[in-house]
């Protein structure tokens, strides 16, 4: 295996774990019912998953990424009033960062 497939392969291995990572974290944590249904709705409109630098997440995880960083130890135990405000302004289509990228908007033609 080429030094650069190795580096993507562990690159990969990476992100699976911190996909891990997020959900365990978010099934221990408090999570706001109404955020939960937040995260559904938009699932149900733009997609399981959107993408967030290079890892494609659930929308809560996705959301507190943002909100957090990658480190969940950086994360707090319950949600809060400014995570629920940041959905809303997400579902909104406000202040979405340029690194979540929804699947509803990404070009997949491969065309410009």
């Amino acid at each position: 295996m080429s030094p650069t497939a190795t580096s993507i392969q562990d690159y990969e291995g990476v992100l699976a774990a911190r996909r891990i990572a997020y959900a365990e974290h978010l099934k221990a944590a408090h999570v706001d019912p109404a955020l939960k249904a937040w995260a559904e709705r938009m699932a149900v409109r733009d997609g399981p998953t959107v993408k967030v630098w290079h890892n494609d997440l659930p929308w809560l995880e996705a959301l507190m990424v943002v909100r957090y960083g990658e480190a969940v130890e950086h994360w707090p135990s319950a949600t809060t009033i400014a995570d629920w405000g940041r959905a809303t302004d997400w579902e909104a289509g406000k202040e979405i960062p340029f690194a979540v990228v929804r699947a509803a908007t990404m070009n997949l033609s491969g065309k410009e």
